[in-house]
């Protein structure tokens, strides 16, 4: 059914951001652009744009590249990578998609941040003379 192609939705935070069709090179079964597929940019529909999201949320991932294919039941997962290659699809998508997972991990970093730091102690002056931590 898939006749040797796929969509690769890139999903981040929630959002897919860029999607593109691989079509695999001669006879090779595999469509990944490191294997010689061919890769062009593709608006993909409301519907694959949830189950990607979805794939993404059940895995518990913030960052995901969802691989689906199109059958006549309706688009299909067929895996789900945590760490996708960016080239292929910056490249049929003439979008540099990695700011977005850049801004993402600095987002998640500062969230972290925040919530675990401890209380800093700061040296507070007695009468004295003596140093007693104060914390802010």
């Amino acid at each position: 059914e898939s006749h040797g192609q796929d969509i690769r939705a890139l999903v981040v935070d929630g959002e897919v951001v860029a999607a593109m069709r691989r079509k695999a090179h001669g006879s090779e079964f595999r469509s990944n652009f490191h294997l010689g597929g061919s890769v062009e940019s593709v608006e993909i529909s409301q519907r694959q744009s949830e189950i990607a999201c979805l794939a993404a949320k059940t895995l518990g991932l913030d960052f995901a590249g969802v691989d689906m294919l199109e059958s006549r039941s309706g688009p299909l997962v067929l895996e789900v990578n945590s760490s996708p290659g960016l080239e292929g699809i910056e490249s049929a998508c003439g979008k540099i998609v990695a700011g977005k997972v850049a801004e993402l991990l600095d987002r998640r970093l500062r969230e972290a941040q925040s919530v675990d730091e401890p209380p800093r102690a700061i040296e507070d002056s007695t009468e004295s003379g003596e140093h007693s931590p104060a914390y802010d």
